[in-house]
């Protein structure tokens, strides 16, 4: 049987509270984009030489400072504003710092009235990500399907409150994708079947039922050697 794990899911495991937060951070972002791109003017940025470089005015730092802004309003937003995000921001700083403040990429891009290209991505793209966070917000206000099967794995992720991966095996295919089970709900024993009622939209496991009892390994071993037998 093989398992496929939705890592980079946007929603992945997601109440309706948390899909509604993470909307309205996706959303604030490109709200924010939008308004950079639409109020920023080519003299809010200043061309500095070489010897002038201490300017914060600087093409490179208008246009960071606009940028970053808006995504550290995400962060928080989306509560995700962790120990080291600022250190992140002045990172995403430095291509703008050290650009040059006379030509080059920024300093064009400071020039042009209204949104560039890259804005334009960025705005369609959180946009789209919020949409369809709401989506799945409104699904989730859906009765719960029922499926039945057998555990296969069950695996951790990386974080405190994180959901866990729980692969089941329905029996009607050779591929199973993971569902979320919440970090707060009981273990399930893999071999043990199961009555579950899920949500299909963001794959979270809203309650677990338990058929029967996983096997011990050694009657595991017996039975599959009677099955090949």
């Amino acid at each position: 049987m093989r398992i496929r794990y939705p890592r980079l899911r946007p929603g992945f495991g997601g109440s309706t509270t948390r899909l509604l937060q993470l909307a309205a951070a996706a959303g604030v972002v490109a709200v924010c984009l939008c308004a950079f791109a639409i109020l920023r003017q080519p003299d809010w940025a200043v061309a500095v030489d070489a010897h002038s470089g201490g300017s914060l005015r600087r093409p490179g730092l208008v246009l960071s400072a606009g940028w970053v802004g808006s995504a550290l309003l995400g962060l928080l937003l989306a509560g995700k504003f962790g120990r080291w995000t600022l250190f992140v921001a002045f990172l995403a700083m430095m291509p703008g710092n050290f650009a040059s403040g006379s030509h080059g990429w920024f300093s064009d891009a400071a020039a042009h009235e209204g949104p560039l290209l890259v804005e334009l991505a960025a705005i369609t793209a959180f946009g789209a990500l919020a949409t369809y966070l709401l989506v799945l917000a409104c699904l989730e206000r859906r009765e719960p399907d029922t499926i039945t099967g057998e555990v296969l794995r069950v695996e951790s992720r990386r974080g405190k409150d994180v959901a866990r991966f729980l692969a089941l095996d329905e029996g009607n295919t050779d591929l199973t994708t993971a569902w979320a089970l919440p970090a707060a709900s009981q273990g399930i024993a893999t071999g043990a079947q199961v009555r579950l009622r899920v949500s299909r939209g963001t794959r979270t496991i809203r309650s677990a039922e338990l058929v029967r009892a996983a096997m011990p390994e050694g009657d595991r071993v017996k039975a599959a050697k009677q099955d090949a037998s």
